[in-house]
């Protein structure tokens, strides 16, 4: 089961064990939309560190599975439709909670403060990565040393990516054809949504780097470029990558 429950973290931002309290239901602050449902939360599996307080509180759920009955408990995974006083979410999947009990119970008896789901989501952090650093053409241990704007500053447009130039040092080759020593890799300076999430470098910023070949325009600019979001990891991440 716990495929199944990778396949529904992949693409919930929030999950928990919740009660059926009310159908054809909202809480005050919401309008009864389609087949919603009041749900009390009865304990956070997973999501973000700002609603890790909503046990014993509760949500209105717009129901997209199978219709439940009043009083059943199911683990809920779901994505934000609204705020206000209470949650409005929307259900992308929803497990039974003998599932969960399991992950909740190791949690509990090791002592762990985070999400029960942390082992299955460290895990796949650490695929994802061997993943991405397949397709890189080397992947290096080295610390930014220089950082200057390398293509026409005059010319940034909206989506344009604001190509800058980093020097790093590379201490240790992991995988790739380089050497140790300097080596020039692209970054994305912008800030746009498009752009927002790649790596933009810090002089002195040392960590885990996933290098992938440039082509075209970019290839005078830099033999590199370091662009997915992945792509700069922190040193003790080379660890995971080995595992």
């Amino acid at each position: 089961m716990s495929d199944e429950i990778k396949i529904l973290l992949a693409k919930a931002p929030l999950s928990f064990v919740g009660t059926v309290l009310y159908l054809d239901a909202a809480t005050s602050d919401h309008r009864v939309e389609g087949n919603s449902a009041v749900i009390g939360v009865d304990c956070v599996l997973h999501g973000p560190p700002e609603l890790s307080h909503l046990a014993g509180d509760q949500i209105t759920l717009r129901l997209t599975q199978n219709r439940p009955e009043i009083g059943e408990a199911f683990a809920f995974f779901t994505a934000g439709a609204s705020f206000g006083r209470t949650l409005a979410l929307t259900e992308l999947g929803r497990i039974n909670v003998d599932v969960v009990e399991p992950f909740i119970t190791a949690a509990r008896d090791a002592g762990r403060g985070d999400s029960p789901f942390a082992p299955l989501i460290e895990e796949m952090s650490r695929d994802s990565l061997r993943r991405h650093a397949e397709g890189a053409a080397a992947v290096v241990l080295a610390r930014v040393v220089a950082l200057e704007a390398a293509g026409d500053r005059n010319a940034v447009m909206e989506d344009d990516p604001d190509w800058w130039r980093a020097t790093l040092d590379v201490g240790h080759v992991e995988r790739g054809e380089l050497k140790s020593g300097p080596v020039n890799v692209l970054l994305a300076n912008s800030r746009d949504r498009a752009w927002s999430a790649s790596p933009k470098g810090r002089p002195g910023e040392e960590g885990l780097w996933l290098l992938h070949a440039t082509s075209g325009e970019r290839a005078r600019l830099a033999p590199f470029e370091i662009t997915h979001p992945e792509d700069a990891q922190p040193t003790a991440r080379l660890a995971a990558l080995r595992r």
